[in-house]
């Protein structure tokens, strides 16, 4: 065993290879936020480069969320390759074939000092090929020889029976992380394997323990039954429900305390027959710190190991208290976690399949947790082959400080600019009315809401065009609320944040109903950039977002836009955004989409043709690169009308929304006690329907999503809406024939 334990550690040594951290120390305010910029959790540089030369001293260094340098960013340190060879993501752990160079008289290439080979007869041959001895006596020769034929007879007999029952494959090994549109795992339509059968340790502490590093421990192990539930429960203050409806697995909890950097993981392992040979890594919401067991339930029905972190501290989702004394937890949650909980996991999952290597490594997370995804392929491009990002908050150190900017410019409370519950839904009526019916049609769902162009004549009190009886704002209400729409911009005329979107009004209370800004928008101030409990809303200027970009604090922005490593290793990228989303606003996350075309020099395609469907683009032909490629080929952006954020639609809008992204299945089940609890309730478990199975064909059979077709229920179940969900640019266009209400009756234009 301990050759096979010593090759385990050897392939999570090469794991943690995958990034450097470097942060740069940086002068700053003489406010306590200096003790951030220490050398475990400066910010990192926006425009530092590599300076280190990949060397193995350097990646002897790296390990799970330690940072050892200082002076770079995060980047991935390329894998020793073979001039000539084909490398791919595991390069490093392939056995290494020592090169043939001495030719012998029969013109054959050889290692230096083996002699040349002698013909050997057929019963020889075969001995060689099963690794038997050569030299044999002769009676136990013709035994030997018997038993050979005999076995022979079997294995063609059984050969022939896998051709005939269509299983020919079964006995096909995949090659981990390896994206060739020649390489792809067949799989039902639940994402299971079907051509790959593996086997499990037991479900105990022993079986992880070998291959932990000194820096980790095993905190619980537990096998878990068939429609169980698996979490902390009210311990875990940022997911206090426990996943559900579980399939039978393996959950596992680790403790990581490495230097500075302190963080849980936790795991989901199916049974060996229900896994599919992948993983899912579940991202987090908001600043919430523990586990996200709920959302961890959905992955495994696909019959993925599913991975996730605390983030290195346990708080609400709006708690944010926890910075000043452990400034180190700022670099965990930003980006140190993630990246460590992803490199021992996937030591551990292939622990517990029998050193089974993982096939393909996918993410899943929305909000927060569209950060950390974004984040982590943008510092280590190998950690995952397939991306499904949500509504990311991408950018924390430009959104806090808009969230606080517009916090201010809704206070005092009883001040005549102030709006609240009543004046948003006057205004979300507003945007409905004039909004709607660009699309050409009145169906309650406002699809182009930059588009429109809001009147505000008819809501504005004293005004003749304000219908008798009817609710309006008063002039300086309405000023507030314009500079609420507006993008935000310094005096300076520098870009903070961009605005909300006509439509998303239903979720202003989020930031806008506190009596006082100091609920959820100056604690970041107080608590993290500052370390000032004094600080309140009217000390806020335009001095707070340059302290904000400047300190970047937690290295967690995620604005590294040029992600060509990770497009350039055959990862994809799956991105969605609500247009009524509330509390990430849609333009940020298009302005993200747009940052990283313009970063790496692409194109936006404005018609998916039948090349971007196939994917047969510049990362699997590198011999045929365009000069200007489409962005579409590697990633992708999908807007979905009517959606709040990650998910759910006000009830008079009731737009269409579910198509399987990170959390929808819980939140059905959990909260409206409808569906299983993963998928799509209701409708074909299809890569037609379900985001998670149009990410794995991409990845694993180069068939592009062009669109996702969402759904919408009534409160008895019974489908009431779909709709197809467009790849931006374009646009779901009725065909002018049945039903509003049916996706069959919509294309993308």
């Amino acid at each position: 065993m301990e050759h096979v334990t010593l090759a385990r550690q050897s392939r999570l040594q090469a794991r943690l290879s995958a990034v450097t951290s470097t942060p740069t120390a940086a002068s700053s305010p003489s406010h306590s936020a200096l003790a951030l910029c220490n050398a475990t959790s400066t910010p990192i540089s926006r425009t530092t480069k590599d300076a280190g030369d990949g060397s193995s001293d350097d990646r002897q260094n790296k390990n799970l969320g330690e940072d050892k340098h200082t002076g770079s960013t995060p980047r991935t340190t390329p894998l020793p390759s073979t001039a000539g060879a084909t490398t791919s993501p595991d390069m490093s752990l392939q056995p290494r074939r020592e090169a043939l160079t001495i030719k012998g008289d029969d013109g054959r290439l050889r290692r230096k000092g083996n002699p040349a080979p002698v013909a050997a007869s057929t019963t020889q041959r075969a001995f060689l090929v099963l690794g038997l001895p050569l030299r044999i006596p002769h009676r136990q020769s013709r035994i030997l020889r018997m038993a050979f034929f005999s076995l022979a007879a079997v294995w063609a007999l059984w050969s022939l029976l896998l051709l005939l029952s269509g299983r020919q494959q079964a006995l096909a090994i995949p090659t981990p992380g390896h994206n060739d549109a020649h390489h792809s795992h067949g799989h039902d339509s639940h994402g299971h394997d079907s051509h790959k059968f593996y086997t499990a340790r037991p479900c105990k502490a022993a079986t992880f323990a070998s291959v932990l590093p000194s820096f980790a421990a095993i905190e619980r192990v537990d096998t878990v039954a068939a429609n169980g539930n698996y979490g902390e429960g009210a311990a875990d203050l940022g997911f206090p429900s426990n996943a559900t409806l579980l399939p039978p697995l393996c959950a596992v909890t680790v403790a990581v305390h490495n230097g500075s950097s302190n963080y849980r993981l936790a795991l989901f392992l199916p049974t060996a027959t229900n896994w599919n040979g992948r993983l899912m890594t579940i991202g987090s919401y908001s600043f919430a710190g523990g586990i996200n067991w709920p959302n961890m339930g959905e992955a495994p029905h696909y019959g993925f190991a599913t991975l996730a972190t605390d983030g290195g501290h346990n708080s609400s989702q709006s708690d944010l208290d926890w910075a000043p004394t452990t400034p180190a937890k700022l670099a965990d949650w930003g980006y140190r976690a993630l990246h460590g909980t992803v490199a021992l996991g996937k030591t551990l999952v292939e622990t517990y399949y029998s050193d089974a290597r993982i096939a393909y490594s996918y993410y899943s997370g929305c909000s927060t947790g569209g950060r950390q995804g974004l984040k982590e392929i943008q510092i280590s491009p190998d950690s995952f082959d397939g991306a499904l990002v949500g509504a990311p908050a991408w950018d924390t150190s430009r959104l806090m400080p808009w969230l606080t900017r517009i916090g201010a410019a809704n206070l005092p409370d009883d001040g005549a600019n102030h709006i609240d519950l009543p004046d948003f839904a006057v205004l979300a009526a507003a945007a409905l009315k004039q909004c709607d019916h660009l699309d050409g049609h009145n169906d309650s769902i406002i699809s182009r809401p930059e588009a429109c162009v809001l009147d505000w004549a008819p809501i504005t009190c004293g005004n003749a065009a304000v219908p008798p009886g009817e609710p309006c704002l008063t002039p300086a209400q309405v000023k507030t609320a314009r500079y609420l729409y507006a993008d935000a911009f310094t005096a300076s005329d520098d870009f903070i944040h961009s605005g909300y979107s006509l439509g998303s009004e239903d979720q202003w209370n989020v930031y806008l109903a506190f009596g006082d800004a100091s609920d959820f928008d100056t604690r970041y101030e107080r608590f993290w950039l500052y370390n000032d409990t004094t600080w309140n809303w009217t000390l806020y200027s335009d001095q707070v977002f340059y302290d904000s970009l400047r300190l970047n604090l937690g290295n967690a922005s995620a604005d590294d836009y040029d992600i060509s490593a990770y497009r350039d290793r055959g990862g994809k990228v799956l991105m969605y955004q609500g247009l009524a989303d509330g509390v990430i606003t849609p333009r940020m996350t298009t302005y993200y989409y747009n940052q990283t075309m313009k970063a790496m020099n692409l194109t936006l395609a404005t018609a998916l043709d039948k090349r971007d469907e196939t994917s047969e683009t510049s990362d699997r032909h590198p011999h045929h690169k365009d000069t200007n490629p489409p962005i579409q080929d590697f990633f992708r952006y999908i807007q979905v009308p009517g959606m709040q954020h990650c998910f759910a639609s006000p009830e008079e809008v009731a737009a269409p929304w579910m198509f399987a992204s990170p959390g929808q299945a819980t939140l059905l089940s959990q909260d409206y006690g409808f569906g299983p609890g993963w998928g799509v309730p209701n409708q074909p478990a299809s890569a037609a329907h379900d985001a998670v199975l149009a990410l794995m064909a991409w990845v694993e059979n180069a068939v592009a999503p062009t669109s996702i077709v969402a759904s919408v229920w009534n409160p008895d179940g019974t489908v009431n809406r779909t709709r197809p969900l467009c790849v931006y640019p374009q646009e779901a266009v009725y065909g002018g024939k049945g039903s509003l209400n049916v996706a069959a009756n919509w294309s993308c234009k």
